[in-house]
């Protein structure tokens, strides 16, 4: 899976700048300036992995990067998540962890309503290292996520946002999938 298209390099090294950030310094150990400068470019293409390193790097979450990008509809996942994220609100993110649950538990082929959920909960985790998601939830987002060659960007996006609700067997065997996929 790569990502070549709308714009991302441009946008990529607008978010880069606006921090600071040299190119040789973002590169570092993970791509050769030459690339992310042809990548930015529209010559080359960059391999999400390197990618979400990249962001990383940057300080910036792939949602947010992605937050204008209507194509993905990760509004209609991140939202509320992404302010309340910013600001550290941790009690906002587990009163929307505890409204999520609810209305998931209400009408649990709502699959939108699930992955706020993950997102959500994975923003949480981050923020105060406590795990909020069900045992039974972290299957349900493993079944979605266990063949990662059929996924689409916007799995790629979502896999990114809920992965430290997965085990780190988990998401080594989608990474070491993606990264053979995209050979």
């Amino acid at each position: 899976m790569v990502y070549q298209s709308y714009n991302f390099g441009s946008k990529f090294k607008e978010l880069r700048r606006s921090k600071g950030i040299s190119i040789e310094k973002v590169a570092k150990d993970i791509t050769s300036k030459s690339h992310l400068s042809n990548w930015k470019n529209g010559k080359a293409t960059l391999d999400i992995t390197v990618f979400v390193k990249l962001l990383s790097r940057i300080n910036i979450q792939p949602a947010e990067f992605f937050k204008d990008y209507e194509v993905y509809e990760l509004h209609a996942y991140t939202d509320d998540i992404v302010e309340m994220y910013a600001n550290n609100d941790t009690n906002g993110i587990k009163g929307l962890i505890n409204l999520l649950e609810s209305d998931y538990k209400l009408n649990p082929k709502n699959k939108v309503t699930f992955f706020k959920l993950a997102i959500a909960a994975n923003f949480y985790m981050d923020l105060s290292g406590k795990k909020l998601f069900s045992d039974k939830n972290s299957s349900i987002l493993w079944m979605y996520f266990s063949e990662p060659k059929k996924w689409y960007a916007k799995d790629v996006i979502l896999f990114a946002n809920t992965q430290l609700l997965l085990s780190s067997e988990q998401v080594y065997h989608a990474a070491r999938v993606l990264i053979s996929y995209s050979s």
